[in-house]
């Protein structure tokens, strides 16, 4: 859908085949969908001799998502297109901003060994929210956005919180409360389930506290006998690009 959208959109009719190393497993969480979708408009377009700008393919790379969870969201695409921290103001119209953030800081993923559909985590969500956890979560998001652009380590700790996702995610990834207080326990700004689960991911200011952050959370997860692979890295802003 994605190759078809951008055929369409740029008038051209000629056939392309593409070959995928994608090394994300699907249903972890960390944008397995979402790098393939981008790869495919990116690469297309680079064929084609670049005509669209990236921001402009992220709306052609979002059919992607659409085919695999039914909703053309673009909150793994953009950062996966653009790099670092991505705020998505609007899709209607499709509104896109990129926030400064803290070059100090690195994520750690501890990705156990389960996968979740994202349509499945989507299932579990509620359709309404009460006005309290709106206002909660909305101040939440507010304050990791003003964290990011302030440099303040301890503003985005404290507004990595989410009190709409999380509380229904959670119970689908077994031991994820002693995940979390274990990451906490060894240094981490704050922790949250990456995407619709089962990896859940910290924030930490050095690479030392960001390791120290992952070897915790193996051990709670192993402590409910489930392994899992540790990914540390500071936060890229390069995007997609060939190499």
């Amino acid at each position: 859908p994605v190759i078809k959208a951008l055929q369409k959109e740029l008038g051209i009719d000629v056939g392309v085949n593409l070959k995928f190393i994608n090394k994300i497993k699907p249903g972890s969480g960390i944008g397995s969908s979402a790098a393939s979708s981008v790869a495919a408009a990116y690469g297309f377009n680079w064929l084609l001799g670049s005509p669209l700008i990236k921001t402009e393919l992220i709306r052609y790379a979002m059919e992607g998502e659409r085919l695999v969870s039914g909703a053309g969201h673009a909150d793994n695409i953009a950062p996966c297109m653009l790099g670092g921290f991505i705020l998505i103001r609007s899709y209607r119209p499709l509104d896109i901003i990129e926030i400064p953030y803290p070059k100090s800081l690195y994520c750690t993923i501890a990705l156990p060994d389960i996968s979740i559909r994202t349509a499945e985590g989507r299932s579990v969500l509620q359709k309404t929210h009460s006005l309290n956890k709106t206002i909660t979560q909305t101040g939440n998001a507010a304050g990791l956005v003003a964290g990011l652009f302030m440099r303040d380590h301890e503003l985005i700790g404290r507004s990595m919180v989410d009190v709409i996702a999380e509380p229904k995610r959670k119970n689908m990834i077994p031991g994820f409360d002693e995940v979390r207080k274990a990451a906490h326990e060894a240094g981490a700004l704050g922790c949250n389930i990456s995407g619709s689960g089962p990896a859940v991911f910290t924030l930490s200011t050095d690479p030392k506290t960001a390791r120290e952050a992952g070897n915790a959370m193996a051990k709670a997860f192993k402590r409910k006998k489930m392994e899992c692979n540790l990914y540390i890295s500071p936060i890229s802003n390069k995007g997609v690009h060939e190499i």
